[in-house]
């Protein structure tokens, strides 16, 4: 396919746009092969193909490997003249600025004295290869960069309605799979006494489950990135994938289950709140939040104790008592205080935990071997505070324009097939981006960039198709 013209108007050839760049009237920019649609379905499902302890190759995922290869694939065709890097994507600009401020950021870091690593950070048993004082920063910006060309990439693929049926029926086979998983994980733990993959058992008693991903709340992200797909009473357009409705049924009760026994106060509190951001219609406000409070109350049932939520017990202490989360938000802040301009470097904050140990707060608490600070690569529990230590004021202004650019334009989207995207991967966005309050380093997560093409790649694709008919009706 010929590159188009960015002054053409797609959905009226020979007339022009009327603005230069204009994010509704966009053409797919690489060719509709099968080498694409295949990277960005193994992409896809990458998501559930990976382990906090297995299921990796040098420290990298299946998503990695991919992401790597669509940088690649996007350099080349950029330098075959086929691709704008700036062009034809929303937030394109403060993206590109987000990358370039982080490496500026870093490089004053090495030559700052307030940033300077302390020197016994150097003797940390973790500080080896790529997490060295010397290449840690580094190979985050690199990380950074993979994820932003992995979004463009995927954003870029799917903006055309076809791929992106091919590309949600694939994901949406995927997630079924990964359910039954889960769900299986819990039949077998308390019908036979079984576990197999991660199961954890807190001080009180109560099991968490993490499938085979480790972490319950990395789990709980990842069942957030198509659960809002399965939701039974959501009408599907008829471009989209059939799916039985029998098995939406089932995903969905299975994907609540999972939520369930995750026990993920941050993502169960972040699912609530993004009802609130997304407008859907009342009756299915009601409808959801119903099973959010079934998921509350039934945790207690499940563990045995129906004075003790849970749920409730961990969102109040982690608010009202310094903890674990608490603390390296406080430390985070710290950082921030000695370095409020750059920051002190992108993926750097591990090696300033000890310096910026508040002597101000009673902790409370022993940290003991597995919180220890210095023992384990803890960064600030939160992805904004982290950034806002990396990077400075200026960083935190960037994101706050990349966050300002993506609503904008997602504002300009209209149509029936668009309001489905927003109800599904829009829904499934804000809730990550609200739960990314809780963990560090979202923005390098293969599931959150998944969402965010779909999300905006679909409001796009539907859009265009959208005026296309309506074109053709009026000719």
């Amino acid at each position: 396919m010929a590159p188009i013209s960015r002054t053409v108007c797609p959905l009226a050839p020979g007339e022009f746009c009327p603005r230069i760049i204009d994010y509704r009237c966009f053409v797919l920019f690489m060719d509709k092969s099968r080498f694409v649609v295949f990277l960005t379905s193994v992409y896809a499902l990458g998501i559930f193909v990976t382990s906090d302890r297995s299921l990796r190759f040098m420290s990298m995922t299946l998503c990695n490997f991919i992401a790597v290869g669509m940088g690649v694939y996007l350099f080349l065709k950029w330098r075959g003249g086929r691709v704008k890097v700036l062009s034809g994507i929303p937030m394109a600009i403060p993206l590109g600025m987000a990358i370039v401020w982080a490496g500026v950021s870093l490089f004053l870091s090495y030559f700052k004295s307030n940033t300077a690593i302390p020197p016994e950070a150097y003797f940390y048993a973790w500080a080896t290869g790529v997490n060295s004082p010397g290449l840690r920063g580094i190979s985050f910006l690199v990380r950074l960069g993979i994820a932003i060309s992995a979004f463009y990439f995927i954003y870029r693929a799917v903006s055309d309605s076809s791929v992106y049926s091919r590309v949600l029926r694939i994901f949406s086979w995927g997630y079924v799979l990964f359910c039954t998983i889960v769900l299986a994980q819990i039949g077998a733990y308390h019908a036979f006494g079984y576990s197999f993959g991660q199961v954890f058992f807190d001080p009180n008693g109560q099991v968490r489950v993490g499938s085979y991903v480790g972490e319950p709340s990395v789990m709980a992200a990842i069942l957030v990135s198509g659960y809002f797909l399965f939701v039974p009473f959501f009408k599907m357009p008829s471009t989209w994938p059939k799916l039985p409705l029998p098995v939406r049924w089932y995903t969905f009760v299975a994907a609540t289950l999972g939520l369930i026994y995750a026990m993920s106060a941050s993502i169960i509190a972040a699912i609530a709140l993004a009802y609130l951001f997304t407008g859907l219609k009342r009756r299915h406000v009601i409808i959801l939040s119903g099973f959010i409070a079934l998921s509350v109350l039934f945790i207690p049932i499940v563990v045995g104790s129906l004075l003790n939520n849970p749920v409730v017990s961990k969102i109040q202490t982690e608010l009202t008592t310094v903890n674990i989360r608490s603390l390296s938000w406080i430390i985070g802040f710290e950082m921030f205080r000695a370095a409020p301009i750059t920051g002190v470097g992108i993926g750097r904050t591990p090696f300033f935990n000890d310096m910026h140990m508040p002597t101000y707060v009673d902790i409370g608490f022993d940290l003991g071997e597995s919180f220890d600070y210095t023992a384990v690569r803890h960064t600030a529990m939160n992805t904004y505070i982290e950034w806002l230590a990396e990077t400075g004021i200026i960083g935190a202004g960037i994101l706050l324009w990349v966050l300002l650019a993506g609503y904008r334009s997602q504002k300009a989207y209209s149509g029936e097939s668009t309001a489905i995207v927003r109800k599904t991967f829009g829904m499934a966005l804000v809730t990550l981006l609200i739960a990314a309050n809780s963990f560090p380093g979202a923005f390098y997560l293969s599931h959150l960039i998944f969402v965010a093409a779909m999300y905006f790649g679909g409001l796009s694709a539907y859009d265009l198709e959208g005026r296309r008919k309506n074109l053709s009706t009026v000719n």
